[in-house]
């Protein structure tokens, strides 16, 4: 070959050399970011469903979670806190504490003025010292960050720092276009998430309208299953499957009321004796001044009589529900027995929740699966705010942020997780951990039981 023509060749080859170097260089580096778009923390994903019963599960409508509870860690029931409703437990479970430390004792309370709140900024700052996890998992820094879908108070600031993302509650938007933004979050390339908490109101809002045995409630269920499938298939999808921690739950049950024998509280007491706040089947009852006596007197005869609900003073409500102890409870505690109501709403409901968390059909749904959870393993009961203990524990927040102790214990939860995960969590010191979060005794695991469910 002639020189001449060998200087021909010579330039464009390094030219395709360098593109070729260039194009090499370009995939290394998208493929070390797309490497880097994953947190290095451990991660945790919360899907919730409001309603969820747990024998729900075991109808045939919903394989995916009857895989999942057979493949990872199951419980019988995961215990709830009182009163059973929906923005009580789903705070628990941000929060680790009871009712009366955070101080939503329902979706409607008194405040201290004597008006009634529902959904906003008071209702959820009763208590301004409250860390939710996902804003412990923020102060924890690192690199860690969080991600919110529609949980109950996630869009107000907690220590003056609020999710890195969150979407607000809007149930008009499809449940997989909610999945796909949350994929957005888990693999952002510069604040990728580590924790995920999210929120599905169904079969919650079927179960009220039709009743727990009704032919709508399957439907919700497969829907349920199918959505799990789905997000099952975006984290396979986006290499997230061997990666997270995937907790699916619920905040309470359900149960079918008789509406042949319920209280109407205008039948009991006279206009103008009272101011009424709460939902049913718990109600709030603020006495007017000069009717207190004449009040509580018809009250008496008609709960001895009617036997369809419980009455509490302030000083008498049952320790065990965690309640009282804030300026938020009132002069009387109505609470309806199982399976009654009271009937003041415009619209009747087939089912309704709320009732004494000691009850079967009042508990939850969970089951949790991943690289840091047990293999079919399964145990007699949880507890909601336990939740909060765990999901510190393994995500190695930093709990010395916390300015109130939470209600959680570590104890009675840690046994799902798998006996090396203790080895695994480096940089993290268990003891500092452990004083935030109450130390009780480990209990014996319960071995896998049959319930009856009415």
């Amino acid at each position: 070959m002639s020189s001449k023509l060998v200087d021909n060749f010579a330039p464009r080859s390094r030219f395709e050399i360098m593109i070729a170097i260039s194009w090499v260089m370009w995939f290394l580096v998208g493929y070390h970011q797309h490497v880097d778009a994953i947190s290095k923390h451990p991660i945790v994903c919360v899907l919730a469903f409001d309603g969820l019963r747990p024998d729900y599960v075991f109808r045939g409508q919903t394989p995916t979670l009857e895989r999942l509870s057979r493949e990872g860690v199951h419980t019988q029931f995961l215990k709830n806190v009182f009163p059973t409703k929906t923005f009580v437990n789903f705070f628990s479970m941000a929060t680790g504490m009871y009712a009366n430390k955070h101080g939503v004792l329902g979706n409607t309370v008194f405040n201290e003025n004597g008006q009634c709140i529902g959904y906003g900024y008071e209702l959820f700052h009763y208590n301004p010292a409250i860390t939710p996890i996902w804003t412990l998992n923020e102060l924890s820094g690192e690199g860690r960050h969080s991600g919110v879908m529609m949980w109950v108070g996630q869009e107000y600031e907690y220590g003056n720092v609020i999710p890195t993302f969150s979407q607000a509650n809007n149930r008009s938007m499809p449940w997989n276009d909610r999945i796909d933004t949350t994929m957005t979050w888990l693999t952002h390339k510069e604040t990728p998430i580590n924790l995920l908490y999210m929120y599905f109101e169904v079969p919650d809002s079927d179960g009220d309208k039709y009743g727990v045995k009704s032919d709508d409630v399957p439907k919700q269920l497969k829907r349920v299953d199918l959505t799990i499938e789905y997000f099952l298939k975006q984290l396979t999808k986006h290499n997230l499957r061997e990666k997270v921690n995937l907790i699916i739950l619920s905040d309470q049950g359900m149960k079918d009321i008789d509406y042949n024998e319920v209280t109407d509280l205008k039948n009991i007491l006279a206009p103008g004796s009272y101011t009424l706040c709460g939902e049913y089947p718990v109600l709030q009852l603020q006495l007017t001044q000069g009717f207190e006596v004449e009040a509580y007197t018809n009250l008496t005869k008609a709960r001895d009589q009617l036997k369809t609900f419980e009455m509490y003073k302030k000083n008498e409500i049952p320790k065990k529900w965690y309640y009282t102890g804030n300026n938020r409870v009132t002069d009387l505690l109505l609470v309806a027995k199982l399976p009654y109501t009271f009937n003041d709403k415009t619209v009747q409901l087939r089912a309704d929740n709320g009732y004494d968390n000691a009850k079967l059909d009042m508990h939850a749904f969970f089951i949790a699966i991943g690289p840091l959870f047990r293999e079919k393993y399964s145990v007699k009961q949880l507890r909601i705010i336990d939740l909060y203990a765990l999901v510190a524990y393994i995500m190695q927040m930093d709990a010395s942020k916390l300015v109130v102790k939470p209600d959680a214990s570590l104890a009675r939860i840690v046994m799902i997780l798998k006996s090396n995960v203790l080895e695994k969590v480096q940089n993290y010191n268990t003891r500092t951990i452990l004083k935030y979060f109450v130390a009780l005794p480990r209990k014996s695991i319960g071995k896998r039981q049959s319930f009856v469910y009415s």
